[in-house]
């Protein structure tokens, strides 16, 4: 958001305020602040008719791969496990294929991304009336496909930001007596 406000010397100046949105427990909270693009995820758009960065072209969500500072990838072609009774008996054989862990870590954010192409789950009871219990339910013609719709792809981003855990009193009271200087 863009303000408009006077200077000392009476003409106005602009002022960008950052609107942001916070979990605080059960609990939404609204925080405005100056903008500072050093702290903020927000930066503006490149903008190369117009010498005013905010006005018209706005903002958008910094790319988080611009500043990696950790970076791991691990990739695994293929897992079989065997779940096995106490009698040794074989009861299912889950196969994973294609399955990739990804986590990243820059001065803002972590993020962790799992995708697996592929996982199928049978029944290696013998006489059992449905020999595969899980699968995906189309089957891709080409490796494409797969590709694009992986059967589960599941991502976690967690914001470094060390002024969403500030105390704050319940009591208004007790906030006006914490700011006396």
């Amino acid at each position: 958001m863009e303000t408009g406000v006077i200077g000392e010397d009476g003409n106005p100046t602009k002022k960008i305020i950052e609107i942001n949105v916070r979990a605080d427990g059960p609990t939404q909270t609204l925080v405005l602040s100056n903008y500072r693009p050093s702290k903020s995820l927000y930066k503006p758009k490149a903008n190369t008719s117009s010498t005013s960065v905010a006005t018209s072209a706005g903002f958008e969500v910094k790319d988080e791969d611009s500043d990696i500072t950790f970076q791991v990838q691990i990739r695994f072609a293929g897992i079989g496990i065997s779940l096995i009774n106490r009698q040794l008996k074989e009861l299912a054989y889950i196969t994973f294929r294609d399955l990739e862990v990804k986590y990243n870590e820059s001065f803002l954010l972590q993020t962790l991304n799992v995708l697996l192409k592929w996982i199928q789950i049978d029944n290696q009871l013998y006489g059992g009336l449905f020999p595969i219990i899980l699968y995906p339910s189309v089957v891709p013609k080409t490796g494409k496909e797969m590709d694009v719709h992986p059967s589960l792809h599941a991502s976690i981003t967690r914001v470094k930001d060390d002024c969403m855990f500030t105390i704050l009193p319940r009591n208004p009271k007790s906030l006006a007596a914490t700011n006396v200087q």
